[in-house]
């Protein structure tokens, strides 16, 4: 999808809004950072477990079982965790936010301190695109896709239900969920 600038400003600068074609993804980051940090702990704990078991009761024969079920522990884990960081849940807020740290080494769409006023995002991929202090008054964000994976900074769109009703354009009841 291509985005559009309906915005004249003297003092714009014209750049090409596409992404660079590369599909990178934030939760992608979350996930193996979540998983990496998870195996690591799981590993140093379960090394330290076998070793005290197996001088209790000679355990080399369930040694990579023991293993795997770790492994298999760690990953579920990891999973959990970095789902719940994409959804926002406030519980892993820092590790949705070491998430947008890694991806600053990954290539993308920067916008930063850009005027935007009444620009058009329909139905654009927005994630990993970078709006920190970027003017984002009068956007048409509807349709847009992944935006709850793009750098919003302190923007209205850090709401979760102003984002959703301005890429919808449909408002929820409070008492829906």
């Amino acid at each position: 999808m291509e985005l559009t600038n309906n915005y004249n400003t003297p003092n714009s600068k014209n750049s090409n809004p596409t992404s660079n074609g590369k599909n990178n993804s934030q939760s992608f980051i979350i996930i193996f950072l979540i998983i990496a940090v998870s195996l690591a702990i799981f590993i140093f704990y379960g090394w330290f477990l076998f070793q005290f078991l197996n001088d209790l009761f000679n355990l080399k024969k369930v040694e990579f079982l023991f293993s795997f079920i770790i492994v298999l522990i760690a990953c579920t884990q990891g999973l959990y965790v970095g789902k719940q960081a994409i959804e926002a849940d406030k519980r892993y807020i820092s590790v949705r936010d070491i998430g947008y740290l890694l991806s600053r080494f990954v290539e993308s769409t920067s916008f930063r301190q850009a005027n935007l006023t009444e620009a058009n995002f329909t139905e654009a991929e927005l994630k990993n695109t970078d709006f920190r202090g970027a003017n984002i008054k009068h956007v048409d964000w509807t349709g847009s896709e992944n935006i709850n994976l793009a750098h919003i900074g302190r923007s209205y769109l850090q709401y979760r239900q102003i984002l959703n009703l301005v890429v919808s354009r449909k408002a929820k009841d409070k008492n829906e969920k």
